[in-house]
């Protein structure tokens, strides 16, 4: 499972490049060859381009729904406190895993518990605390983000937020 972990964590890196649309959410979708399983992202990018923000649904041995930190910098090695804060509501702090230069949450109650808090939000705020004790911050344009993430749901056979 860690294999598969990182390798999704490459793969949404390597989508950055992708142009966004309009409204700032890049998305991209493919089928597995082999096991004809459907895997999605959709993300943003902060206003440098340094960070990235996505909800994932990545087909390995099965499908995986996680959404994703990437503020380009390393974080540590073990759980991480990472808050999220839609618009001006309350933070949500949860720990994610960390592999490479992010963060990752795939736990399905906090997975749609925080993505159901933001998919309306305009403005999303997203802090980890990094194994030094500093605050990794940034801030995304996620106006929008319903309709992507209920994309990435879909192909993944998720009932939509």
């Amino acid at each position: 499972m860690i294999a598969a972990t990182i390798s999704m964590l490459i793969a949404a890196s390597a989508q950055v490049e992708a142009a966004p649309s309009p409204d700032g959410w890049s998305f991209r979708e493919r089928v597995d060859p082999i096991t004809d399983l459907g895997s999605a992202s959709a993300w943003v990018s902060d206003e440098n381009g340094k960070a990235q923000f996505l909800l994932v649904c990545s087909a390995a041995d099965e499908q995986v729904v996680s959404l994703q930190y990437l503020p380009g910098r390393y974080l540590g090695s073990r759980e991480v406190e990472v808050i999220v804060r839609p618009d001006k509501a309350s933070p949500i702090s949860t720990y994610w895993e960390t592999v490479l230069k992010g963060a990752y949450e795939r736990d399905w109650q906090d997975v749609v518990r925080i993505a159901t808090a933001i998919a309306d939000a305009k403005q999303l705020t997203v802090r980890a605390m990094a194994f030094d004790g500093q605050p990794v911050d940034a801030s995304f344009a996620i106006a929008g983000a319903r309709a992507k993430f209920n994309e990435v749901l879909r192909v993944c056979g998720k009932p939509p937020l």
